[in-house]
């Protein structure tokens, strides 16, 4: 919503940037218009049963304040239950890229429900807490990261938790990758392995059903012949 209207220029109404002007003033009703088509936007693109909580505000920064105010809260309970679900994902049946997609998702809900603080001295200091929290951060998702990927992966994680600084962790997901496709890539062709035996397998195995078929009849015929020279003898 809020990359929405932006890129329509309507932030500043939300945020009261841009101040209703007095009702005799003649751009009152241009701001007034403005004003309505963001709160209408709003109404549309929350819940119905949210929509009519919210119907008799009619200054989209009283809307967004009230849907802030309750949404925007951040309790630890939220915050449990996300660092739990973080700290058991694993990859599972996914590949590498919807394994890593999955985690960013829970990585950036995590960064909005507890935000990278804002230095509030005027000048700005300049001990760098702040990169280094991000820093901290970094390292903990590369390493989430490498835990939660499969048993094909060890030589991974043991190649690269050994390295100090750890690489970014969009570096880790490519080396992931690549070792996904060379994974993949060892299977295929053992399985081609595997079918070349199987089938070499049953050719020779309908060789020596041919090959016993054969002696069978031959076996068959000469007994026949045996037979019948046994008869004529008897008969003389």
């Amino acid at each position: 919503m809020k990359i929405a209207v932006e890129v329509k220029n309507k932030w500043g109404i939300i945020i009261g940037s841009v101040a209703a002007p007095a009702r005799e003033n003649a751009q009152y009703a241009s701001w007034r218009r403005c004003n309505l088509m963001v709160c209408a936007w709003i109404f549309k693109s929350v819940h119905i049963s949210i929509a009519q909580s919210i119907m008799h505000l009619d200054r989209a920064k009283e809307v967004w304040e009230d849907l802030e105010w309750r949404f925007a809260q951040c309790d630890a309970q939220k915050i449990s239950a996300l660092q739990n679900e973080i700290f058991n994902l694993q990859q599972g049946n996914r590949t590498v890229n919807d394994y890593y997609t999955k985690c960013h998702t829970l990585w950036e809900e995590m960064n909005a429900l507890i935000p990278f603080p804002i230095c509030k001295w005027n000048p700005k200091c300049s001990c760098n807490l702040v990169d280094e929290i991000r820093k901290e951060r970094d390292t903990d998702q590369v390493i989430r990261f490498l835990q939660g990927l499969g048993d094909d992966y060890n030589s991974l994680k043991s190649n690269v938790l050994v390295l100090d600084p750890l690489p970014e962790v969009y570096k880790v997901f490519v080396m992931a990758e690549k070792l996904e496709r060379q994974i993949t890539l060892t299977n295929m062709n053992l399985n081609s392995i595997d079918l070349s035996q199987e089938n070499a397998v049953q050719h020779e195995q309908g060789f020596m059903n041919e090959i016993v078929a054969a002696v069978n009849s031959y076996n068959a015929k000469r007994n026949a012949s045996t037979n019948r020279g046994a008869n004529v003898h008897s008969a003389g």
